[in-house]
């Protein structure tokens, strides 16, 4: 096996919005840190890289997720990302969603080497594909990168994406795609719970049915049409029934809603809310309950991490026949797949969905997506009645999520990069040959009609007052905290101390800046700059 280096743009936002929260889990946070954890778990021998903005971000990394990941991950930040590709070639950049133009934009001008990009899919939608998929084509993304996709029906769905821009946009160039599902720890939802169901406020002797998800009908799941379910396995069942609803509440509002429904419709001794739970709650809900209810409506749904760990916990599933969850669920086998019915193709209707935000198209398109609720309550009724098919299923259930852990997931990434990697060096394309294209701004090219003038060579500067001051240590500076990946206090000192005397920028340059010293160009420039705004230089 060849040694790989693989280089990881890290989203830092996962972990500001739902690190410790889990009021605020996304399915999309949770795979991205699990993932690090399986590359961990894996043992893999290749050299990881993660790229952040800045070096706070790289704190907040090694203090949050890394912090319980025993690896040798190595991080960089922000401008130093130039530097490092020149000691270390990249052979595969994979961003962690389908954003794959930031491995375009850093392949095409950071860096002189060619490497493979690959990316994955998480949530679809229009605006969203557009987002990425146009910028990906701007940026130089090729048929020799690949888009992972979580299922095949999430590749189905990519793949007539592309097609459709290819047709309009000739010059269109989509990555390849290929299948690889999400991947979990096993053993984080195997081991027996402490709990019981009397600490989770539930009676021991109802058949219970756990519905858990982010509670949101906008970007996850429409909740009410589980109420009505449950009406009729109450007029039909003979055990006491009881639906479990929980997840993460976001502002509490929907929960709030599906509270005061439930009241108003006489279920409420039926019910039972578990808002936000906790990990170790959510692993004994899985274990405690007797069946898994996923109605899912939702077109962002291309996977279904609770489906599996539902599973995982040996717990037969009843989800819609949609989407991602298809690929999951072996229908009578594992649990069953009830069908569902959507609109039939309407090039009208379609363009004026195209227009509106992707929020306002997936509630449109959700509400206009029936779950056949009868065949639901027939699956839920033939569970409940018979205790020896709800076991078998159950190991089934449990026997099917081995598919799932990293330990079988991570190989077939690597395996796909291996292969990727190959197929470029078998290509022969030159680094120098390739099509550098770029949407990115020219920050300081295309907004020079902004200032006054740009800094020349000839630009002189000498040492004003409170220059003096701080270089005497009677006045302080407090820069703030996003520049501290250009800013340098010792650097600073060089440049107050040489300009204590008219200087250029040439002269200055010449003299902080001596053959080997490693001090950039652009580095003091940036920090003279900074220091003449605050009037610690003046301008002659």
């Amino acid at each position: 096996m060849t040694v790989m280096h693989i280089a990881i743009p890290f989203p830092t936002d996962t972990i500001r919005m739902s690190f410790g929260k889990p009021e605020f889990t996304w399915g999309r946070d949770v795979a991205t840190h699990s993932f690090l954890s399986g590359l961990a778990e894996a043992g893999v021998s290749h050299r990881v890289t993660l790229w952040v903005p800045s070096r706070a971000d790289a704190e907040l990394l090694e203090n949050t997720v890394l912090a319980e990941i025993q690896a040798n991950i190595h991080i960089i930040s922000g401008i130093e990302i130039t530097r490092y590709l020149e000691e270390h070639p990249v052979d595969v950049m994979h961003v962690m969603d389908p954003n794959m133009w930031i491995g375009g934009h850093i392949r095409n001008l950071l860096t002189d080497r060619d490497f493979v990009i690959t990316g994955m899919t998480h949530s679809l939608g229009n605006q969203h594909f557009l987002d990425w998929s146009l910028l990906s084509n701007a940026n130089g993304i090729e048929s020799s990168d690949c888009l992972i996709c979580t299922t095949p029906t999430a590749q189905v769905v990519i793949n007539s994406m592309f097609s459709h821009l290819k047709a309009h946009q000739p010059d269109y160039s989509a990555p390849q795609t290929e299948v690889i599902p999400l991947g979990m720890d096993l053993t984080l939802f195997q081991a027996p719970t402490r709990l019981t169901r009397q600490d989770l406020g539930l009676p021991a002797d109802d058949f219970v049915i756990l519905s858990l998800g982010r509670f949101n009908p906008i970007s996850k799941m429409d909740v009410l049409p589980l109420l009505n379910l449950l009406s009729m396995l109450k007029q039909k069942s003979m055990h006491n029934v009881r639906l479990v609803l929980a997840g993460s509440e976001n502002d509490g509002q929907y929960v709030q809603f599906l509270r005061d429904r439930t009241r108003k419709i006489g279920l409420e001794d039926s019910v039972s809310f578990i808002t936000s739970p906790t990990d170790e709650q959510k692993v004994a809900l899985y274990q405690l309950a007797d069946v898994f209810l996923s109605l899912s409506d939702n077109l962002q749904e291309t996977f279904g991490l609770t489906v599996i760990e539902a599973l995982a916990c040996g717990l037969p599933v009843v989800v819609s026949d949609w989407d991602g969850y298809r690929a999951l669920v072996e229908h009578e086998v594992t649990g069953f797949l009830v069908s569902t019915k959507m609109l039939g193709p309407d090039p009208q209707w379609e363009a004026n969905l195209s227009l509106q935000p992707d929020s306002m198209a997936h509630i449109l398109c959700a509400q206009t997506t029936a779950v056949d609720l009868p065949a639901a309550c027939e699956a839920l009724l033939g569970l409940a009645g018979d205790r020896e098919a709800l076991q078998r299923m159950s190991g089934a259930a449990a026997a099917s999520a081995a598919q799932y852990d990293w330990q079988q997931i991570i190989p077939r990434y690597l395996a796909l990069w291996e292969q990727l990697v190959e197929r470029k060096a078998a290509a022969g394309i030159n680094a120098s040959e390739r099509n550098r294209r770029t949407s990115a701004l020219r920050f300081l090219q295309d907004f020079s009609g902004y200032p006054s003038t740009q800094l020349l060579p000839d630009d002189q500067f000498v040492t004003s007052e409170i220059g003096q001051l701080l270089l005497q240590g009677k006045a302080t500076v407090h820069p703030y905290e996003e520049t501290q990946e250009i800013l340098d206090l010792q650097l600073m000192a060089k440049i107050l101390n040489t300009c204590l005397h008219k200087t250029s920028v040439q002269e200055l340059l010449s003299i902080i800046q001596p053959a080997g010293t490693g001090q950039d160009a652009l580095r003091i420039s940036q920090n003279l700059l900074w220091l003449y705004k605050y009037g610690y230089l003046s301008a002659q």
